[in-house]
């Protein structure tokens, strides 16, 4: 079989939380550093060099090679925040492949290993050609998929609580504070998004 080869942009969802707990950290730093040095351009500078830190945290470069029946993962390297190494698998050991909204690649899963991923909206590169390759050998699911039914059941119920809660401390704010602009657009913010995720979830448990 002759080789294949995909390069992708690797942003996997640990690295990416850390960087959302960092961020008002980062800014807080920045701003501290402006007031002491009583300098906007440096505390401006601060800030710049903190989120291209946080960038090259983030970002990993991978390189996906399907030859021999085996697939192999090398990172670019980088000086420093480099990926662990993947290990090779046999192409016949690979049991499903996660992949949400039809382009990103989530997780390789094999009888013995769960390879996660993450492909980014950054740069997304070759992943839609990936997956094309996948989709056209394995079984290929979404994150919902991967649940097993009895905690994508639990995570359903928790959902809905949480929908009621946001309707009740919207109404209640509304009620003792008046209504305001910034209350709705949060309002309109969250409930979408639950309400899709609910839909989302009972949509899979009606399938398993």
């Amino acid at each position: 079989m002759s080789k294949r080869t995909f390069n992708l942009t690797i942003t996997k969802q640990s690295r990416a939380l850390t960087v959302i707990f960092l961020l008002p950290i980062i800014v807080f730093i920045s701003i501290v550093i402006k007031f002491e040095s009583d300098s906007f351009i440096l505390g401006g500078t601060a800030l710049l060099f903190f989120l291209f830190l946080s960038y090259y945290f983030l970002i990993g470069e991978l390189t996906v090679s399907i030859y021999d029946e085996k697939i192999h993962f090398e990172w670019k390297k980088k000086l420093f925040f480099n990926y662990r190494d993947i290990e090779t698998i046999k192409e016949s050991d690979i049991e499903k492949i996660v992949v949400d909204d039809g382009k990103y690649l989530r997780q390789i899963s094999t009888s013995n290993i769960s390879i996660s991923l993450g492909t980014s909206r950054i740069k997304p590169k070759d992943s839609s050609k990936l997956i094309s390759y996948f989709k056209s050998k394995y079984t290929v699911i979404n994150s919902w998929e991967n649940i097993s039914k009895s905690r994508l059941n639990s995570f359903y119920k928790i959902n809905i609580v949480v929908l009621i809660l946001v309707g009740i401390i919207f109404i209640s704010l509304v009620f003792i504070k008046g209504f305001q602009p910034k209350l709705l657009f949060i309002f309109l913010f969250c409930v979408p998004q639950l309400i899709m995720y609910g839909k989302q979830m009972k949509d899979t448990i009606n399938k398993k």
